[in-house]
């Protein structure tokens, strides 16, 4: 429904959530230095926009003559398209665009990619915009345009506030001329609650962040541990176990394994962790995990579990339901140095309205609950904030954790669409409740059985991928077996290869995030131009949800990085010659 600029009660609304803090203000400039540094884009805008001017009330890497004005004409503004709407707008190419390819903010602002989401109150009165502006072009992600839209929310949320504390000015003048408006909020209790969201939205803010900072820094690394990994096992092939250099060899691929492991829990963390949730039966889960976890309690710790489940099932990746229930039970022991007991519970329960965690708001409905708790020395009150931060840890001494225990609980919970809360106090122990959804009934799993090896040199198969390490590894690996490759450094060049192969190729084997075409866009378009081809997609670090959507698909499959010589022979021939059993 198309909205005029000028309409009085959007003005109304408007005045209001500027009048009790006048713009710019630090609580929206810190919105958008996460929108930068999160989406990695140049300037980040949130644009209040009324009938003649659009106003920057938090931005970004604006130049020097903006940044002082604050304001731009409407007729500069790509922002009031967004408010008419009420929609989002994506461009990834303005100098192109069929409707905005001579708009003056190319100019002014130097767009040439802009994603804005509207800052739409819950009277459905839309204000204006939180956006990103990129200086090159780019395809936003469905992602991306959704952490938009939630940091939108939070936006909208304190510009709403704002209002509520102008009418209660208004209010109040109207009491000191004989009036009385019931129901509105004091001012001290308005001032409380504005600071109260203020805290909130910088503690969600900063966990997003550092979410996706760890999901960088383990991209990087895991495009170095596959190159690290793959080509210590190819000399381990080819080097005689009697030489010395063998046990060196181990030794690098040890190391290589526990860096595995530390960026897996980054990427868990930040959610970008690609996961196969499936219905797990949680009683016969904890029963096998139990012993394992009784052989690492000191002597004078003792481990008690109680179950009220009759056949609860929850909707969670298998390793991740064992590495959360073993974070929590390792952390709880930590905390008792001198001994004591740690209650291991878990019962049905079901929430009949949201509630507010510390990793976010659990939706109403039914789950499991799972509860740790301990008899340690509990968790000071100005740790707590930070306790599922990675890398942030109590603990002192050789051995005591990475502090990525919690952190990994964290994600897990919140990619699971659970929960997690914590309840302590110094020297009166912590308890720490995870609620994961239920599901209806396990379900039987599809297993790939071992086979014979396939005719390789039957097989072509495109790589593409950008990093040159990890082409070379994967050429050495493959072409060792028998394939035949073809080999390309983005998603357009690999299109391009592909056009010039008269037989086609057998398989498409390509990392996710790359420059020009990522890979699940070239999937895409080979795929719909070649109905049938398999795809193998290999990543250290991607939009998870993105990744699971194409799981759908039996012929496409996911080989996170790093990964060694093994796993990726494995899983090439899952998808050249599938064979199943149940």
């Amino acid at each position: 429904m198309k909205v005029s600029l000028s309409d009085a009660s959007r003005l109304t609304a408007l005045r209001d959530a500027i009048r009790y803090r006048p713009y710019p203000h630090a609580s929206f400039d810190a919105v958008t230095r996460v929108v930068t540094r999160v989406l990695q884009v140049p300037i980040a805008l949130v644009s209040l926009v009324d009938d003649r001017q659009q106003h920057f009330v938090g931005a970004t890497g604006l130049g020097a003559e903006l940044a002082t004005c604050r304001s731009t004409p409407l007729g500069e503004s790509l922002c009031q398209h967004v408010v008419t709407s009420g929609a989002t707008l994506r461009i990834d190419d303005i100098r192109v665009h069929p409707t905005y390819a001579s708009h003056p903010a190319i100019a002014s602002l130097g767009v040439v990619a802009y994603l804005g989401v509207p800052l739409t109150t819950s009277s459905r009165l839309t204000l204006g915009t939180l956006c990103a502006i990129d200086a090159q072009a780019r395809g936003w992600t469905d992602a991306e345009v959704a952490l938009l839209a939630d940091l939108a929310q939070s936006v909208t949320a304190e510009l709403e506030l704002r209002g509520s504390l102008a009418e209660h000015e208004t209010a109040a003048q109207s009491r000191d001329d004989g009036f009385e408006v019931e129901g509105l909020p004091t001012r001290a209790q308005a001032e409380a609650a504005l600071a109260h969201r203020d805290a909130q939205r910088q503690h969600v803010q900063k966990m997003e962040a550092i979410g996706n900072l760890a999901g960088g820094v383990a991209h990087d690394f895991n495009n170095l541990l596959t190159v690290i990994r793959t080509n210590s096992d190819l000399l381990m092939e080819r080097v005689p176990t009697t030489l010395r250099v063998s046990p060196l060899l181990q030794e690098i691929q040890t190391a290589a394994q526990q860096a595995t492991v530390l960026t897996r829990h980054l990427l868990t963390f930040g959610q970008k962790q690609v996961v196969r949730p499936e219905a797990v039966a949680v009683a016969p889960a904890l029963a096998g995990l139990v012993p394992v976890l009784q052989r690492l309690m000191p002597p004078t710790v003792t481990l008690a579990m109680r179950k009220e489940l009759r056949g609860a099932s929850v909707m969670v990746d298998p390793g991740d339901l064992e590495q959360l229930v073993m974070n929590l039970v390792l952390n709880a022991r930590d905390a008792m140095t001198t001994g004591g007991v740690i209650h291991l519970t878990a019962t049905r329960e079901r929430l009949y309205q949201s509630r507010r965690m510390a990793s976010g708001t659990v939706e109403p409905g039914a789950y499991v609950r799972l509860t740790v708790a301990d008899t340690g020395v509990g968790i000071p009150l100005d740790v707590l904030p930070r306790i599922f931060e990675p890398f942030f840890s109590t603990k002192r001494g050789d051995g005591l954790g990475t502090g990525l225990g919690l952190s990994t609980v964290f994600g897990i919970v919140q990619q699971s669409h659970g929960g997690v809360q914590v309840e302590s106090a110094p020297d009166a122990g912590a308890t720490f409740t995870v609620y994961l959804p239920e599901a209806p009934s396990p379900h039987t799993m599809t297993v790939v059985a071992d086979g014979d090896a396939p005719e390789a040199k039957r097989y072509c198969i495109l790589v593409v991928d950008d990093e040159a390490g990890v082409r070379t590894v994967v050429q050495r690996v493959l072409e060792a077996r028998g394939y035949r490759l073809v080999l390309a450094t983005n998603g357009a060049e690999g299109l391009r290869r592909m056009e010039e192969m008269p037989d086609g190729v057998d398989l498409l084997l390509t990392d996710i995030m790359m420059p020009v075409m990522n890979g699940l866009e070239l999937a895409d378009v080979m795929r719909s131009r070649r109905p049938g081809l398999p795809v193998l997609l290999m990543s250290g670090y991607a939009d998870a949800e993105s990744v699971q959507r194409q799981l759908l698909d039996p012929l496409v499959a996911f080989l996170p990085k790093p990964f060694t010589a093994a796993g990726l022979t494995d899983a090439i021939r899952a998808l050249l010659e599938p064979r199943t059993t149940s």
